[in-house]
């Protein structure tokens, strides 16, 4: 976890322990709880929590709150709180820390540590009713938070705006937000089906018995409360593609100052002085207030652009039919959907890109209530929601074919079948994940009847009959993997599930190389986290199966034990049978030196058995009894975190120390960071010493620098100037550091 990550995990399990105290529901959301299911923590790159709590449990949390039932140093931020507070959902506040959001410039507001907590308000499931509240919830947001523009996004509110900004300037403002609340907040939880999200960044409205009773979900080291259906939970608010692991360009993270050893109040009074934050705030309602008028005029331009874009990818795609000689019939009628994905790829991208039909999220709301359709005929388009729907791309069915509908398309009896089978898909999903084994595996394979080829099908019946766990059926998964592997060699999903058949049967090492494929094939997070959970339960067997000479013939060893190691969570038996392994695989006294360097950063060099390993090593290499104490001398310091000491001791009788240990000395002085003085020892023994080890211990070190400077110059990581005063600190002292100034410079 990051330093962030650990502060909000300490709100989390106050909020809980609240909530259990005080017979209060809640459940985690988001991207929270998708750090639960796939991560059992936080995504690795999550900078905050979020929670959802019933509107009738978020009022019991709030009396809770008024009543002194939180911790010392918490507050409870809502509009029920303070009409001042600039926001329509609910923040859990450490005040002792500071995380000012840029929306928080220009309020008095507490800006501590935060975690999230939105209220779900009960709605009807008329339509109009439901639109209704959107619009009101827009509106709201608008009045309390002069820094967002929500109605904008649904060309909404204009006049309204207006008139209610004109009543709160009377002195109206409390009769104004009372009025929209009853609209609101006024439905009784018993006669609605749905809830709506109160948040206006997106107007979610959600079946009611998604979320139930709350069930628990691990969460680092505790168990937090999740909504009774997560997978539905999920696959509605995301997608099928919720288990994903997204680009690095899609991890979306919030604009905010963060100190997690000053409070907020002592942040806010240092930048206070640089902000005028009247006239911000006056500035931001300005602003929202000519966007209000010109809103279709911004929108206009938007649309606009997306046209032009539009022209310029369908034009493309025509030259890459045309050059390439596509027959997009003849793949299709071959049921050739890998094919036509990859033909196709660059429009699919753009069509069902967040800029031309949007995403359930606060910047692509606009664009999903106003999507653009790109009409590539409709030949074409038969053929690509084909492939799509029997292939990885299924998840993007449904909206695509909305945006079709939207924009005037009429459904042919093709998309009409590929619509319903990506429905029926997805409910299958919903019953798999609610444990009805027997009835997905009915209905997939009477599917399967009529599409063998759909890549989402035979991986649900395979899912299906390995959870069935019935040794009978091993033959008949044998064969449908055979099959779906033979459509799908790429798919890293099936490869794992034919590592789990290969662990059920027996073959332990051939499952382990099976994880060890499919991860280079796959971002399934679930998949990941299954196979972490494994490997974390089942150390004994997994060592003992790489303890069988073949591994040692693998061409990437080293590869498959570090995947091993890592998803074993560094297990110090996994790391033992590791490095015994890479010690039999060595050939040269340059592959011992990398070991010894790659060992001593692991968290096994804190081992005894890693003690003894290494001595085994410098045996075999013909390192001398003192040589091999002094090695044990400077672990020694460095475990004790005694390295000044041990450094006092050698400068004591420094005209007495052997070659190694003027290493060992500059190692100290590296690792508290005196580099001079360390890379001035490490000249002194390539230099000095005849000892085949010590010269190319000291080489490695100089290469592995070189190296790493050379990416930072590349990368351009730090000004050249820093990275020159690096590399002369490191090399200076060489004749040739002028040929290496200039090589680094070149690069």
């Amino acid at each position: 976890m990051t330093e962030l990550q650990k502060n909000i995990y300490i709100y989390l399990k106050e909020i809980d322990e609240i909530c259990r105290k005080h017979g209060i529901e809640y459940y985690l959301a988001g991207g929270t709880l998708i750090g639960a299911i796939r991560h059992e923590g936080f995504l690795p790159w999550d900078d905050d929590a979020d929670i959802l709590m019933t509107r009738n449990n978020w009022e019991k949390f709030i009396r809770v709150y008024q009543e002194g039932g939180f911790p010392e140093n918490r507050v409870l931020e809502g509009t029920e709180i303070n009409t001042d507070y600039p926001n329509v959902f609910g923040r859990y506040v450490d005040t002792t820390k500071t995380a000012i959001h840029s929306n928080q410039l220009t309020d008095d507001e507490p800006a501590g540590m935060i975690v999230d907590v939105f209220a779900m308000d009960p709605v009807p499931s008329d339509p109009a009713l439901q639109q209704r509240y959107l619009e009101d919830m827009a509106l709201y947001s608008d009045l309390v938070n002069p820094n967002g523009q929500y109605s904008i996004r649904y060309e909404k509110n204009e006049k309204r705006y207006h008139t209610c900004r004109f009543l709160m300037k009377l002195g109206m403002k409390n009769a104004v937000l009372r009025y929209l609340q009853k609209r609101m907040f006024s439905y009784k939880e018993e006669e609605c089906e749905y809830y709506a999200l109160r948040w206006a960044g997106f107007g979610f409205f959600s079946r009611k018995e998604m979320y139930g009773k709350p069930k628990t979900a691990r969460f680092v080291d505790t168990e937090l409360m999740i909504p009774a259906h997560p997978e539905e939970y999920l696959t509605w608010h995301y997608g099928l593609d919720w288990a994903l692991v997204p680009p690095h360009d899609e991890r979306m993270s919030h604009d905010a100052v963060y100190d997690m050893d000053t409070d907020y109040k002592t942040m806010r009074k240092h930048f206070s002085k640089y902000v005028n934050r009247d006239k911000l705030r006056q500035a931001n309602l300005d602003r929202k207030e000519l966007r209000m008028k010109h809103v279709e005029e911004i929108h206009g331009k938007l649309d606009g652009d997306m046209e032009l874009d539009k022209v310029m990818v369908l034009e493309e795609q025509k030259a890459l039919l045309s050059s390439q000689k596509v027959d997009v019939r003849e793949l299709l009628e071959q049921k050739q959907y890998l094919q036509l994905m990859k033909v196709f790829d660059s429009y699919i991208t753009f069509a069902t890109s967040r800029l031309m039909i949007g995403r359930k999220d606060f910047d692509g709301a606009f664009r999903y209530y106003k999507p653009i359709f790109s009409d590539i005929g409709i030949d074409n388009f038969e053929a690509i929601i084909s492939a799509m729907t029997h292939t990885e791309g299924i998840s993007r069915v449904p909206r695509f074919l909305e945006v079709f509908r939207i924009n005037g398309g009429m459904m042919t009896k093709i998309l009409q079948e590929m619509d319903d089978l990506a429905g029926e898909i997805h409910e299958l999903y919903d019953l798999f994940w609610q444990g009805a084994f027997d009835s997905v595996r009915k209905r997939v394979e009477e599917l399967l009847d009529r599409y063998p080829e759909n890549q989402s099908l035979l991986r649900l019946e395979i899912q299906t009959l390995l959870n069935l766990k019935d040794e009978t059926l091993y033959p008949l998964l044998q064969k449908w993997i055979r099959k779906a592997r033979s459509l799908y060699p790429e798919d890293g999903e099936l490869e794992k599930y034919e590592g789990d058949l290969a662990i059920c049967e027996g073959n332990l090492l051939q499952g382990l190389l099976l994880y060890y494929r499919a991860s280079g094939h796959s971002i399934n997070g679930m998949i990941a986290l299954d196979i972490r959970n494994y490997l974390r339960n089942h150390i004994r067997e997994t060592v003992k199966a790489l303890e069988v000479p073949g591994v040692l013939e693998m061409a990437d060893m080293e590869g498959f034990l570090n995947y091993i190691c890592e998803r074993g969570e560094n297990h110090p038996n996994l790391m033992a049978v590791k490095y015994r392994l890479l010690a039999r695989k060595a050939e040269s006294l340059e592959d011992y030196v990398l070991l010894d360097s790659k060992m001593e950063q692991s968290t096994w060099s804190q081992t005894e058995e890693y003690e003894t390993f290494r001595d085994r090593i410098f045996e075999k290499n013909s390192m001398n009894e003192d040589d091999r104490k002094a090695r044990h001398l400077f672990k020694k310091a460095e475990k004790q975190d005694a390295l000044e000491e041990y450094v006092g001791s050698l400068q004591e009788r420094y005209g007495e120390l052997s070659q190694t240990e003027h290493k060992l000395l500059g190692d100290a002085y590296v690792e508290l960071h005196w580099i001079d003085k360390g890379f001035s020892e490490y000249h002194k023994v390539k230099n000095e010493t005849t000892d085949p080890y010590l010269q190319v211990e000291i080489q490695y070190i100089f290469d592995r620098e070189l190296d790493k400077i050379k990416s930072d110059f590349k990368l351009k990581r730090y000004p050249e100037s820093v990275l020159i005063h690096g590399l002369e600190k490191r090399f200076g002292q060489m004749e040739d550091y002028d040929i290496i100034l200039n090589s680094m410079k070149q690069v």
